[in-house]
């Protein structure tokens, strides 16, 4: 009689755990060919995104919805369909980790300055979705300061007041602007400027340089809002009528970076 112990139990269970690491093993080297696909795609969906950065970002869970706020800072001269990707991507990334089987309910914000977002002005473009009412989100861009808006090519003089008041507040500054660049180029203290200015030489071509900075200025005013010249200083004399608001100081000196760009 045969007393060697049976092998089969050890056999069997040999068996099945060599098919079950035949099963598992195409499960997990595809996961992580998964997840390697969607980091990649996803990185490379953030690098064709336009330059930006996000000024803040909240969620609240309510008992029936998640609510999504974010406030992004763009270029001033982004572009419509750069805009609205950018819109799209961080609508589609907030959709796409859902925390909860919830309604989705979430605003986008694009700011040209972080100042207008602190004081509740006017951002450039918005992105809103609330799937209790749509299924599909509503873009609303600031048709007056994107760069291709609509009212780029319209005539300001047919614009409603606040409209004007807009582009109004943009341009008013101009004169401040120049002697604000004009010291950014030529740095010296006030009484190295006395000296300087008391040159007659040095005092004409200083006032000549200034006053082409000026009209600089003013073409690139001009060029940006589609005004005439006309219509430029019909908006200057209407705006010192109504008492509109200028630019403030603080907002007038950036116009130093614009210019080392632009000008």
């Amino acid at each position: 009689m045969d007393n060697k112990p049976n092998s089969f139990p050890k056999n069997a269970l040999r068996a099945f755990l060599i098919l079950l690491a035949l099963i598992a093993i195409p499960i997990i080297i595809g996961y992580f060919a998964s997840c390697k696909h969607t980091a990649k795609s996803q990185k490379s969906d953030s690098q064709q995104l336009p330059h930006h950065s996000i000024i803040s970002e909240s969620y609240k869970e309510t008992p029936i919805s998640n609510l999504y706020d974010v406030y992004l800072l763009v270029s001033k001269d982004i572009k419509r369909k750069e805009l609205e990707t950018l819109l799209i991507y961080y609508l589609n990334q907030k959709k796409n980790s859902p925390k909860n089987s919830k309604k989705f309910n979430i605003s986008i914000y694009a700011y040209t300055d972080s100042l207008r977002y602190k004081r509740g002005e006017q951002w450039l473009g918005m992105l809103q979705l609330n799937e209790f009412e749509k299924a599909t989100p509503d873009i609303t861009y600031d048709e007056f300061n994107l760069v291709d808006g609509t009212n780029k090519n319209g005539n300001p003089s047919e614009l409603n007041d606040p409209a004007r008041e807009k582009i109004y507040y943009d341009v008013s500054n101009y004169y401040y602007e120049a002697s604000v660049i004009m010291e950014d180029k030529h740095p010296m203290s006030a009484m190295e400027q006395i000296t300087y200015m008391k040159n007659e030489a040095n005092r004409n071509k200083y006032l000549t340089e200034e006053e082409s900075t000026r009209n600089k200025l003013i073409q690139y005013y001009m060029k940006k809002h589609n005004l005439s010249q006309a219509q430029f200083e019909a908006l200057l004399a209407e705006g010192t009528e109504k008492n509109w608001t200028q630019k403030s100081v603080e907002e007038s000196k950036k116009i130093i970076s614009i210019y080392r760009k632009i000008l």
